[in-house]
This record gives C-alpha cells, structure tokens and sequence, in this order.
C-alpha cells in the first residue's frame, strides 16, 4: 500500500509472505508512475517468469499469490521500460555482500536438488553464504563459488520481512511499517490509534521510538505500534488549569503527602527482572505484550551510546517488609518521557501505584521534562486531569516530542533520586 508521497516503500501482503519493496526516488521523482511487480521462480537450471502485477499510487495492488511453496523467490519491482525476458541475465563474474546470486544444483547422481535465487550475505575465501527467501521463510547456506552465477537486474528486488501464517487484514496491511521506512511527518496521517510492525531491529525500533510511536509486540509476529490520534500527555512546565504547575499539584496529593514516609523509592535496581516481573502481573490479568525479546532489545537500547534514549524503572518500596508495592517503567529522549507501563503489586488503602505515579511526575518536572506521554487514555487516568494531563491531537503531539526530544533533561531522574531529590526518599 502506498500511503503517501512521502514513504519510500511499498508493504505487500498476501497469503504465505510480508515484503518490502524500496522504490528508488531521484530527485523530483514521484511514484504516481506506474510500476511492474514481477515474481521470478527459481528451478532446476534456470530462473522462471511466474507472474506479473501493476503497481501505481493511485491503483496499489494488496496481494500476490506465488505459485510454488517450495521454490526460492525473488520479487522485481521496475518502470515498463523492460520486457518479461530480460529482467534477469546472468554473469560469472566476481560476487560482493549484497549481489543477487543464481545458485546452480550440486552435480551428483545421489542429488536431485533444484536451483535457487538468493542474496549474498557473507563472502570468505572459499566459500560465499547465501540468504534463500521462501514462501514459508528464508534460510541461509554456504555454497562454493563454482556453483554461483552473478544476477544483473533492473529495478530493485523485494527482502523478505516477516513470514505470515494467514493474509493481513486491510486494517494492518494500511497500516503496517517497515525497516527501510523513512518515518516523518506522514505517520500524522495513518488511521486510528496503532500502526503495525514485524520487526524488532534495534534501529528500526529507535527510529520509531524518535518519532513518538512504541513497539507491543508479545510473542506475535505482527505487532501493534501505538501512535494514539490524541495522546494523553502532561506538559510538565507549563501551569495547569488552576494556573499551578503539575509538580506543585502532585505534591500537594492527599495520597502522597499521607503515605510517603511509608516507601523508598529506587531507580534501575534491577530493569529487566522487573519489566519481566510486569508482564508476568499483566499476564494473570488478561495477556501481557511484554516479552523477553523487547526486555532484551530495551536493555540494548539503553546500553547503547550512539542513541539519547534512556531506560528507566522506578521502584516503589516498603519500608518495613522491603516488598517491591509498584514499579513504573519509562523511556527518555532529551526532555521527552514515555511512560510505557506499570505494575501495582501490592493492593491496599495506599494506593502505592498513584503514589508512586505522582512522585514520578513532581521528579520529572524537578529534571527538566517537558512532555510526559501516556499513551492512550483509559479510564482511571481521569483523576491526573486535575494534575494537568489532557489529550492532545496527534499533531502537536508529534511537534512537541521533536522539541523536547532536542532538550537535555536538567539532571537524570536516576541521580536525582540517587541524591535524595526526589519526594520519597
């Protein structure tokens, strides 16, 4: 699906395979004209021409079904300029990471192997490893040099995504991003509350993250990224309604001045034990999208130098029994705070989840943040409308997350609690 002038890619779905297609755009170059998809076969000795399909903005094509399961493929997206024929020819020359190669079968009367079409990976001195993209999946294999055959071709071929077990509804094929994606402004226009997304590439997912948006994935291939049409947010320097601003308001909580002597409050005791420990609490209460490969992808982009991104849990506990009450969990980009999830594990007439949330929010504000995002609002979260949350169209939202995104906090929530900074001790 074409979803603006402005993406660079084109999401196919269909009944076995999610690809990307990257349209190469020169300068002034629009991708009103028309495009050719057309799906090659690889067989015994030779590559086979299996079908065809128009491509164009105006008239995008939402599926394409291959012909045979069992064969490697190669998709070929180019203008008309080409005919069926000379799509593909073959050279035997010198092969480099990143050359489409032609993989002849083994020579051997005990072998009935067929040929297959593939993207070097790997080139060593004797040996070159191939990536195989099947309907079912893809597989990689090292193969002698003997047996490979260069692929020249015009136009750009398809890499394989994500294998699906069913074909995508149009409310996630509309939706859905991809890798080689460049994120921007257009993303204002997708509808409803979530884009879509089978990919947990550390980049991808920091570029994503950068433009507001956040992964759910769970253990599902295909996964919600929320980018809400009005995210609820706290403007965390800006007065309130009742002309105060959101710190003073929190600080002035029944809940929180009765009750805060009771806690401690700590920050990234232990990140991932307790982001897997909230999944585990969110799991008993109806499903959970935290999962083992996000913690591990978190963890790594926190880790990461190259990236503004900062991970934080902060830890909510009581002072006489040394029990974990809550733990909210956060993301920072500069001065811009997501706040991603939260567990309440111990329930009683402290309300240690709202004590623990307006102690954030006064310590947020206290270091420099700007905008605080919740997400979707849902219903409990009325009671923060006294405190300065509101929603806000998508839009500004999206403005304000590149403005505070290139605004250093004044100081790091970690250290400020590390120092005794923050509400609770």
């Amino acid at each position: 699906q074409l979803h603006s002038p402005d993406r660079q890619s084109l999401a196919l779905g269909n009944t076995g395979v999610g690809y990307e297609v990257a349209l190469p755009r020169p300068p002034g170059r629009t991708l009103s004209a028309p495009f050719t998809l057309r799906l090659f076969l690889a067989e015994r000795d030779s590559l086979r021409f299996a079908g065809q399909a128009k491509l164009s903005s105006s008239e995008p094509v939402n599926g394409f079904h291959f012909l045979d399961c069992s064969s490697s493929c190669a998709i070929l997206v180019s203008d008309d300029t080409a005919g069926e024929n000379d799509q593909f020819q073959c050279a035997a020359d010198e092969v480099r990471n990143g050359d489409f190669v032609h993989v002849t079968p083994k020579r051997s009367v005990f072998s009935s192997s067929s040929s297959d079409l593939g993207q070097v990976t790997r080139v060593d001195a004797k040996s070159v490893t191939v990536e195989f993209l099947f309907q079912d999946g893809a597989r990689s294999e090292t193969v002698s040099r003997s047996r490979l055959q260069r692929v020249e071709h015009k136009g750009v071929l398809a890499f394989n995504t994500c294998t699906l077990a069913t074909r995508l509804p149009s409310r996630v094929s509309q939706k859905l991003l991809f890798p080689g994606d460049v994120l921007g402004s257009w993303l204002l226009n997708l509808p409803g509350d979530y884009a879509y997304a089978s990919s947990l590439d550390q980049n991808f997912v920091v570029r994503m993250f950068m433009h507001g948006l956040f992964v759910l994935p769970g253990d599902d291939m295909m996964f919600a990224c929320p980018l809400p049409v009005t995210p609820y947010v706290f403007f965390l320097q800006e007065p309130t309604a009742k002309n105060i601003l959101p710190a003073s308001s929190m600080r002035r909580s029944k809940m929180l001045r009765r009750y805060r002597n009771d806690f401690e409050l700590s920050c990234n005791v232990d990140f991932p034990g307790h982001l897997s420990r909230c999944g585990a609490f969110h799991q008993t209460r109806g499903g959970t999208w935290i999962s083992n490969p996000l913690i591990n992808l978190l963890v790594g982009i926190h880790r990461d130098p190259s990236n503004n991104i900062k991970m934080y849990a902060f830890e909510l506990w009581d002072k006489k029994t040394g029990e974990l009450v809550a733990v909210s969990f956060s993301l920072s980009i500069g001065s811009f705070v997501h706040d991603f999830s939260m567990s309440c594990l111990v329930r009683d007439r402290r309300a240690g989840g709202a004590v623990l949330s307006k102690a954030i929010g006064a310590l947020l504000s206290d270091c420099g943040a700007q905008l605080w995002y919740w997400g979707c609002k849902v219903p409990y979260m009325a009671e923060y409308e006294a405190h300065g949350a509101r929603e806000i169209p998508r839009s500004d939202y999206y403005r304000r997350v590149q403005e505070a995104a290139a605004q250093p906090l004044r100081l790091d929530p970690a250290e400020a609690i590390r120092t005794g900074k923050a509400e609770i001790a």
